[in-house]
């Protein structure tokens, strides 16, 4: 039986107020995702550019656009480095998931400490983040692929598509791909659909595999065995996180000049460790004994 919804949000907030630096795993994992695209990127370009880099510099420090010309110049280059940089991003994309699978490890590690003790610290981070990062990296894989196999659903519109271009010869002709077109939407219907479905149902099983010390297949299968016992409690929580960071991202976003910089410091500083706390003591509630709760916090923050 898994501890009330109304508990784990006035709860979880008390276990936020009393450990703030659960907000250092999510600041460090910007800090250091940006420097790694920085240096990689910003690389590979200088390499594939560096001569038209003089010649570049004034016109994005008055304009911050490039002249047509310019722009010409460039695409020899770049066409011949497209190697290069592909592979930068490439590589880029890989350490990003892996470094980011370190930092969410560890700050859910902190929050799982946290939401049993009262207190957490950096050392959390660092001890969580290094001993489960390639498993939470393994089971975020899984369930991008378990996402990926939706595209299925865009097949009968493409195939449609493709049998309406073959016997006609003009593949934009609206009249002639009526049905095509109606096949496709309801195709990407479905795919939003099936990956809205598929983020609630495979919301838990990062946290189960931190939190349970499981393996990536494992934590796959105990999240989702987790949902099917308490389909409500985590669909109530995952509906109450969605509005949050919605109209949180709404209302700040609208704040003019800094509106966009204020929503994204929000996220990170507020609402990504309320929400890992959250998650981490739903999942706590429905697999260990209770988790401390404000009454116990009274005495632990004097």
């Amino acid at each position: 039986m898994v501890e009330e919804l109304s508990k784990i949000l006035s709860n979880g907030f008390a276990t936020w107020k009393a450990n703030l630096v659960l907000c250092l795993p999510f600041v460090f994992s910007i800090i250091v995702l940006g420097i790694l695209a920085l240096v990689i990127i910003g690389g590979a370009l200088v390499l594939a550019i560096g001569p038209f880099i003089p010649a570049i510099l004034p016109y994005l420090t008055d304009s911050g656009e490039l002249p047509p010309e310019i722009l010409q110049q460039l695409s020899g280059p770049l066409m011949a480095s497209a190697g290069l940089l592909l592979g930068a991003i490439l590589v880029t994309v890989i350490l990003m998931l892996l470094i980011n699978s370190f930092f969410n490890a560890g700050a859910i590690g902190m929050a799982r400490v946290a939401t049993k003790t009262g207190h957490t610290s950096l050392s959390d981070m660092l001890d969580y983040g290094r001993r489960k990062f390639l498993s939470f990296f393994g089971v975020s894989v899984l369930i991008a692929a378990i996402q990926l196999a939706g595209l299925i659903f865009l097949i009968p519109g493409i195939r449609s598509f493709v049998s309406s271009a073959a016997s006609s010869g003009t593949p934009f002709d609206l009249s002639s791909t009526a049905a095509a077109w109606a096949l496709l939407g309801i195709g990407l219907l479905l795919l939003l659909l099936y990956m809205l479905i598929i983020s609630i149902v495979l919301t838990v099983p990062p946290y189960a595999v931190v939190i349970s010390d499981l393996s990536a297949i494992d934590g796959l299968k105990t999240g989702f065995r987790f949902f099917m016992e308490h389909k409500l409690d985590v669909f109530l929580l995952w509906l109450v996180v969605i509005v949050i960071a919605v109209v949180a991202s709404m209302v700040l976003g609208m704040i003019p000049s800094i509106g966009g910089l204020l929503s994204m410091v929000v996220s990170v500083v507020i609402v990504q460790p309320l929400v890992a706390i959250w998650w981490t003591r739903l999942y706590l509630s429905g697999t260990e004994p209770a988790p401390v709760d404000r009454a116990v916090f009274a005495e632990l923050v004097e």
